[in-house]
């Protein structure tokens, strides 16, 4: 069993799929946990970014949303389309910041999302609430979010905000050197893509 191999079977216990990524020069690989549903929309999708010995480097978390479903309000008072996808956390060690994994990661779930939104014939926004800090702030600018109109709860320290027509950008693609689906397949039989 070579290296690579026994870093994605360890790496398959955390989630359903591991991609092999190389990015911007690094050998990365990006684990993933549940998916989308157009007949639930209440799943969960986690997503796991690990370096190249397979220790985990950052961690990305969304939720599906149909407000229509929801008797809480709170939920209605935070996000206003009736469906959409709720980015609840994303988080990069600080030891990998400022090497764009950061925005990686954002396009690598985006990408998701603009394919569940075709699965769904319409375009699902982001919705997630940003702490207040000029970097955060500009972080999520880039990807085109902006304040969300429907009041915050926790206005002082947070900032609702909404992606309307999330749009991925190839500049933070990275390689996908190989898909590994399940425990059970061979390494050497994975899915080239």
């Amino acid at each position: 069993m070579n290296l690579e191999q026994r870093i994605c079977e360890k790496l398959l216990e955390y989630g359903d799929r591991v991609f092999v990524i190389e990015y911007r020069g690094g050998l990365y690989h990006m684990v993933e946990k549940g998916d989308f549903s157009p007949e639930n929309f209440s799943m969960r999708k986690f997503y796991f970014l690990c370096d190249r010995d397979g220790d985990n480097i950052g961690c990305l978390f969304m939720q599906q949303r149909d407000n229509s479903k929801h008797n809480d309000s709170t939920v209605k008072q935070i996000t206003s389309p009736k469906l959409h996808i709720t980015l609840a956390k994303i988080e990069i060690d600080p030891r990998f910041r400022g090497i764009h994994l950061g925005d990686f990661f954002m396009n690598w779930m985006i990408r998701d999302v603009e394919q569940f939104s075709k699965r769904c014939g319409t375009i699902l926004p982001i919705t997630f609430l940003c702490l207040k800090n000029q970097i955060t702030t500009n972080f999520y600018q880039k990807w085109g979010a902006e304040i969300n109109e429907i009041k915050n709860p926790c206005e002082e320290l947070f900032s609702n905000m909404i992606i309307k027509n999330p749009i991925a950008k190839s500049e933070y693609d990275g390689n996908i050197l190989a898909k590994v689906k399940n425990p059970k397949l061979n390494f050497d039989e994975r899915t080239k893509m």
